[in-house]
């Protein structure tokens, strides 16, 4: 294919899937195991593309939007807040359990680490849905789709979306094996 001329690229980047970058975001950091903060916020990131938050609505949009995606409910909506407070901390160079500090400090690294596992159980199930489904994938082509989507009553994008993962079902562990994996 020969190179594209600067007008052409320009188009071109303006109407390629917005999920593309984010996706192989969400892959560099596979597994969760070997750096986990790190991995936290590349799947945050990776669903924020999706959610194409409005500047300064990041963390309330991200918690709404996401229960799109997973189920929505109060136990739900905790787990996204502090997952997202988790990656505003990694990325503004905090240590990643400063937002779970209301939970006992000998659990408060079991619990980074769950958050880890649910957000990239989330992430991993709205890009393969993306993937597999392509009716679902004319909502996220262009960021001019992904924010028409967004502005669909709750109850309408929910359908369109289909069945939310239930993220907190993903267990709780305190063990882990030699590679930081969890062991149920």
């Amino acid at each position: 294919m020969p190179p594209r001329s600067a007008p052409e690229q320009w188009r071109w980047q303006q109407t390629k899937p917005n999920f593309g970058a984010s996706f192989v975001a969400s892959t560099r950091c596979l597994p969760a195991s070997s750096k986990p903060a790190k991995s936290l916020h590349q799947f945050v990131r990776s669903l924020e593309a999706l959610i194409l938050p409005d500047v300064g609505k990041t963390r309330k949009q991200f918690t709404h939007r996401c229960q799109t995606f997973a189920r929505a409910d109060k136990e739900t909506r905790l787990v996204l807040q502090e997952a997202f407070d988790m990656r505003s901390d990694t990325e503004h160079l905090h240590e990643w359990d400063e937002a779970v500090q209301n939970h006992p400090a000998n659990r408060r690294e079991d619990v980074c680490w769950h958050r880890t596992r649910q957000i990239e159980q989330l992430a991993c199930d709205a890009y393969s849905r993306l993937l597999r489904d392509t009716t679902l994938r004319k909502y996220f082509r262009t960021d001019a789709t992904i924010a028409a989507f967004w502005r669909l009553p709750d109850d309408e994008r929910c359908s369109i979306w289909g069945n939310p993962l239930d993220i907190t079902q993903e267990p709780f562990v305190q063990k882990y094996d030699g590679w930081g994996r969890a062991m149920m």
